[in-house]
Protein backbone atom coordinates (compact mmCIF):
# COMPACT_ATOMS: atom_id res chain seq x y z
CA UNK A 1 0.00 0.00 0.00
CA UNK A 2 1.52 3.12 -1.17
CA UNK A 3 0.97 6.76 -0.15
CA UNK A 4 4.00 8.61 -1.51
CA UNK A 5 3.67 12.20 -2.13
CA UNK A 6 -0.07 12.18 -0.29
CA UNK A 7 -1.29 14.82 1.34
CA UNK A 8 -3.60 14.21 4.15
CA UNK A 9 -5.81 16.69 6.20
CA UNK A 10 -8.44 16.46 9.12
CA UNK A 11 -6.46 18.55 11.64
CA UNK A 12 -8.62 18.21 14.60
CA UNK A 13 -9.14 14.39 13.83
CA UNK A 14 -7.32 11.75 11.89
CA UNK A 15 -6.04 12.62 8.56
CA UNK A 16 -5.67 8.74 8.17
CA UNK A 17 -7.59 6.55 10.06
CA UNK A 18 -6.86 2.51 9.46
CA UNK A 19 -7.29 0.89 12.51
CA UNK A 20 -8.03 -2.59 12.46
CA UNK A 21 -6.42 -2.19 8.70
CA UNK A 22 -4.64 -5.65 7.56
CA UNK A 23 -1.84 -5.54 4.28
CA UNK A 24 -0.39 -8.22 2.95
CA UNK A 25 2.54 -6.77 2.15
CA UNK A 26 3.68 -3.21 2.78
CA UNK A 27 2.79 -0.22 3.81
CA UNK A 28 4.34 3.03 2.65
CA UNK A 29 3.88 6.74 3.79
CA UNK A 30 6.92 8.63 2.31
CA UNK A 31 7.99 10.43 -1.01
CA UNK A 32 6.28 13.76 -0.24
CA UNK A 33 3.72 12.55 2.02
CA UNK A 34 2.40 14.71 5.01
CA UNK A 35 -0.44 14.07 7.19
CA UNK A 36 -1.95 17.58 8.92
CA UNK A 37 -4.19 15.37 11.74
CA UNK A 38 -2.93 11.96 13.57
CA UNK A 39 -2.48 8.63 11.68
CA UNK A 40 -4.56 6.06 12.98
CA UNK A 41 -3.05 2.47 12.96
CA UNK A 42 -4.39 0.56 16.02
CA UNK A 43 -4.54 -2.86 15.46
CA UNK A 44 -2.95 -3.36 12.25
CA UNK A 45 -1.54 -6.11 10.89
CA UNK A 46 1.19 -5.43 8.49
CA UNK A 47 2.42 -8.34 6.89
CA UNK A 48 5.88 -6.97 5.54
CA UNK A 49 7.23 -3.29 6.78
CA UNK A 50 5.25 0.26 7.40
CA UNK A 51 7.84 2.86 6.64
CA UNK A 52 7.31 6.41 7.48
CA UNK A 53 9.20 8.98 6.17
CA UNK A 54 7.86 12.87 6.34
CA UNK A 55 9.32 16.75 5.57
CA UNK A 56 7.50 17.77 8.60
CA UNK A 57 5.47 16.99 11.73
CA UNK A 58 3.62 13.53 12.52
CA UNK A 59 1.32 12.24 15.01
CA UNK A 60 1.13 8.60 15.07
CA UNK A 61 -1.31 5.86 17.36
CA UNK A 62 0.26 2.87 16.56
CA UNK A 63 -0.57 1.03 19.23
CA UNK A 64 -0.79 -3.08 18.75
CA UNK A 65 0.29 -3.08 15.54
CA UNK A 66 1.92 -5.69 14.62
CA UNK A 67 4.41 -5.44 11.45
CA UNK A 68 7.48 -7.08 10.07
CA UNK A 69 9.61 -4.07 10.09
CA UNK A 70 8.69 -0.60 11.35
CA UNK A 71 10.70 2.63 10.07
CA UNK A 72 9.82 6.53 11.23
CA UNK A 73 11.97 9.28 10.43
CA UNK A 74 9.73 12.23 11.47
CA UNK A 75 10.96 15.65 9.65
CA UNK A 76 10.56 17.37 12.62
CA UNK A 77 11.12 15.25 16.00
CA UNK A 78 10.40 18.03 18.39
CA UNK A 79 6.50 18.47 16.95
CA UNK A 80 6.03 14.88 16.62
CA UNK A 81 4.52 12.12 18.65
CA UNK A 82 4.14 7.90 18.16
CA UNK A 83 2.35 5.58 20.21
CA UNK A 84 3.72 1.96 19.88
CA UNK A 85 2.51 0.99 22.95
CA UNK A 86 1.70 -2.81 23.16
CA UNK A 87 2.95 -3.72 19.50
CA UNK A 88 4.80 -6.68 18.12
CA UNK A 89 7.21 -5.70 15.78
CA UNK A 90 10.21 -7.97 14.18
CA UNK A 91 12.89 -5.91 12.76
CA UNK A 92 12.61 -2.24 14.20
CA UNK A 93 14.74 0.41 11.95
CA UNK A 94 16.19 3.83 12.37
CA UNK A 95 18.15 5.54 14.78
CA UNK A 96 16.92 7.94 17.13
CA UNK A 97 17.55 10.53 15.39
CA UNK A 98 14.71 10.54 12.99
CA UNK A 99 12.23 9.15 16.01
CA UNK A 100 9.78 11.99 17.22
CA UNK A 101 10.51 13.64 20.24
CA UNK A 102 7.22 12.45 22.53
CA UNK A 103 7.06 8.36 22.42
CA UNK A 104 5.10 5.82 23.81
CA UNK A 105 7.06 2.27 24.16
CA UNK A 106 4.86 0.16 27.23
CA UNK A 107 4.94 -3.12 26.17
CA UNK A 108 6.59 -3.02 22.55
CA UNK A 109 8.76 -6.01 21.50
CA UNK A 110 10.91 -5.99 18.78
CA UNK A 111 13.43 -8.94 18.21
CA UNK A 112 16.08 -6.95 16.22
CA UNK A 113 17.19 -3.13 16.17
CA UNK A 114 19.03 -1.96 13.52
CA UNK A 115 21.12 -0.31 12.84
CA UNK A 116 23.06 -1.35 15.62
CA UNK A 117 23.91 1.19 18.05
CA UNK A 118 25.36 1.95 21.44
CA UNK A 119 23.14 1.66 24.14
CA UNK A 120 23.85 5.28 25.14
CA UNK A 121 22.29 6.21 21.82
CA UNK A 122 19.18 3.84 22.06
CA UNK A 123 18.36 5.20 25.88
CA UNK A 124 18.11 8.56 24.41
CA UNK A 125 14.97 6.91 22.39
CA UNK A 126 13.94 5.51 25.69
CA UNK A 127 13.82 8.63 27.73
CA UNK A 128 11.65 10.47 24.83
CA UNK A 129 8.65 8.07 26.67
CA UNK A 130 7.47 11.00 29.15
CA UNK A 131 3.92 8.94 29.99
CA UNK A 132 5.33 7.56 32.93
CA UNK A 133 8.34 5.24 34.11
CA UNK A 134 7.54 1.64 32.79
CA UNK A 135 10.46 -1.02 32.84
CA UNK A 136 9.55 -2.77 30.30
CA UNK A 137 10.76 -1.03 27.66
CA UNK A 138 14.30 -0.74 29.80
CA UNK A 139 14.00 -4.46 30.02
CA UNK A 140 13.16 -5.46 26.19
CA UNK A 141 16.14 -2.37 25.16
CA UNK A 142 19.02 -4.80 27.04
CA UNK A 143 17.89 -8.30 25.41
CA UNK A 144 19.03 -7.52 22.26
CA UNK A 145 22.41 -6.44 23.45
CA UNK A 146 22.70 -9.49 25.32
CA UNK A 147 21.55 -11.48 22.45
CA UNK A 148 24.80 -9.95 20.81
CA UNK A 149 27.10 -10.25 23.41
CA UNK A 150 27.42 -6.98 24.61
CA UNK A 151 26.81 -7.13 28.12
CA UNK A 152 28.46 -3.90 28.80
CA UNK A 153 25.30 -2.58 26.48
CA UNK A 154 22.86 -4.41 28.80
CA UNK A 155 24.27 -3.42 32.25
CA UNK A 156 24.13 0.17 30.87
CA UNK A 157 20.42 0.01 29.81
CA UNK A 158 20.02 -2.13 33.05
CA UNK A 159 21.40 0.96 35.13
CA UNK A 160 19.25 3.91 33.52
CA UNK A 161 16.65 1.32 34.23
Amino acid sequence: MLFAGAQLADPDRSALHASALTVGDSLYLWDGFAADGEIVLRRARINGGVSVATTGSISMDAATITADTFLLQAGDPSASSVSLRQASIRLLRGGPEGWPDRVSLDGLSYETLDPPLPASERLEWLRRDGDRYAPQPYDHLAAPYRRLGDDAGARQVQLAK
